[in-house]
């Protein structure tokens, strides 16, 4: 099994030489070889991409959709006010990012379903001083998901309350050719650092299998627990700093805050089931069923299911 970092490169040249270069901004990489290994990828005039014979339709995400996501528990915002003024009074309504849903047939030959998805973030700042963001939501309590960035900058806002009932929270940064595997039942959203960011994941639910059907079961993840109400704005000067209402600072602390080694808030932090040799995209495309059995069976047997913590703002 060759597995090695030079597929993240691939596909991100293969990206660069189909049509779904209409959807990245110039800058996201640099062009790649003439010709790639990987099924062809077409995308057509309504933003419908076929890889293989199978179809998955492009999601574009603008900041009305951050704004109206959540319904009563709306996501948080450094500025909501400001940003409804963007929106309603000067009529502007940005694109944040793309989700190319799916953007591979799910591996159905495995012990349970795995999918793949890839988000390319706008390069952008919010009112208030977040930069162009995720709408952010809380994964199902078993779904095992990694992230490999491909272009650009981002940082994940990642929090949670782990097995001992301990809320825990923290910010990740990631630059091109880094890996992240998140706990398991956590809530997640990432923030452009320098875009266009290109960001490839991919997910499997040994304990409550996704719906295979497009799209099946990508938007109710909006709609349900309430989200962690902190957020982070970056200063002119690049900083970042965490911003939320003083009780959900005070119930999750500040994601940026260094945490000693060994301290109990740090319970469920990055699970270390991804070997460093591997990319995704080439454990996506090639592994045998086998070894993604093992690699499922290894990322779950050492995390145990996420308490529930009452009193917990924006705790499930």
């Amino acid at each position: 099994m060759n597995l090695h970092h030079h597929d993240s490169s691939r596909l991100l040249a293969h990206i660069h030489q189909t049509g779904l270069m209409q959807l990245i901004p110039a800058g996201a990489g640099s062009p790649g070889p003439p010709t790639l290994e990987e099924p062809g990828l077409r995308l057509d005039e309504n933003q419908v991409l076929t890889a293989t014979g199978h179809q998955t339709t492009v999601r574009t995400r603008h900041l009305s959709d951050l704004l109206g996501i959540g319904g009563d528990q709306p996501a948080p915002l450094a500025d909501r006010e400001a940003a409804l003024a963007l929106l309603e009074e000067e009529g502007q309504d940005p694109v944040l990012y793309r989700a190319l849903r799916d953007i591979f047939p799910a591996r159905t030959d495995t012990c349970t379903p795995v999918r793949a998805d890839l988000v390319v973030f706008e390069n952008g700042t919010l009112p208030g001083g977040e930069p162009y963001r995720s709408l952010g939501h809380w994964n199902p309590p078993g779904q095992v998901e990694a992230f490999e960035v491909l272009s650009g900058r981002i940082i994940m806002l990642i929090a949670g309350i782990s097995p001992s009932g301990v809320p825990f929270c923290y910010a990740k940064p990631l630059s091109a050719g880094d890996q992240l595997a998140v706990p398991l039942g956590v809530w997640h959203v990432s923030y452009a650092l320098e875009g266009p960011a290109v960001v490839f994941n991919m997910y499997a639910n040994p304990l409550r299998p996704l719906d295979l059907g497009l799209h099946g079961g990508h938007d109710g993840k909006y709609r349900g627990n309430a989200p962690v109400a902190v957020t982070l704005r970056q200063s002119p000067d690049g900083r970042l700093r965490a911003t939320g209402p003083a009780g959900a600072l005070a119930a999750w602390g500040d994601p940026l805050r260094p945490i000693p080694a060994g301290s109990q808030s740090t319970a469920g932090h990055e699970p270390d089931w991804l070997a460093p040799e591997e990319s995704l995209t080439g454990l996506f495309l090639r592994a045998s069923a086998d070894h993604w059995d093992q690699v499922i069976a290894g990322a779950t047997a050492d995390q145990a299911a996420p308490k529930e913590a009452a009193g917990v703002p924006g705790a499930w």
